[in-house]
């Protein structure tokens, strides 16, 4: 079966993103700048419950949303928690992430691991790091060329939700229970 090629994907770019990826590289593309309440990346008719990228273009960046912006981070990925697919791409060393080599940021990185592990597990949310700009642009056009295909296809899969109808109960709570 021979997957039908896309014409034009239309890709939304949050008004509030300082400094956007470019996308001129790819003739395929084309953007708009609007108002996105999930992510700073979306596709145009799937921005509400579909699909978002959100963008950290540094890992102090990242660090601020672990820490300080925590709070609203949080909100934004409660608000994804319906959608089919939310990444969280990040431009930065995933080594310096790991052993919290940060530039300005003081973030424990054992606290910083833990914020990322409770994410993928509490929100779904999907973390990729690379290592610049045209990188993070390359994985948002093949991540959501990759969507509209299995979306067609009817093949998106859902992610395991270990919290349960409202994220109160289920195995999740158990497991994190336990004594490791």
């Amino acid at each position: 079966m021979s997957e039908r090629k896309l014409e034009k994907l239309v890709i939304l770019i949050d008004s509030r993103e300082q400094q956007p990826l470019i996308f001129r590289q790819f003739p395929e593309v084309i953007t708009i700048r609007e108002k996105l309440d999930v992510g700073d990346y979306s596709i145009r008719g799937y921005e509400d419950k579909g699909i978002a990228v959100e963008r950290k273009n540094s890992l102090d960046e990242l660090c601020t949303a672990i820490g300080k912006g925590r709070v609203n981070f949080e909100e934004e990925m409660q608000r994804a928690k319906d959608f089919d697919a939310f990444f969280l791409i990040v431009e930065g060393n995933p080594n310096d992430f790991l052993f919290g080599n940060y530039e300005r940021s003081h973030l424990d990185p054992h606290s910083a691991r833990a914020s990322i592990c409770d994410w993928i597990w509490e929100y779904g949310v999907r973390p990729i790091f690379v290592s610049s700009p045209m990188e993070a642009s390359m994985w948002v056009v093949e991540l959501f060329k990759k969507y509209l295909v299995n979306k067609e296809k009817g093949t998106i899969k859902e992610i395991i939700k270990f919290g349960g109808e409202n994220g109160k109960e289920g195995k999740w709570n158990e497991w994190k229970s336990w004594e490791w």
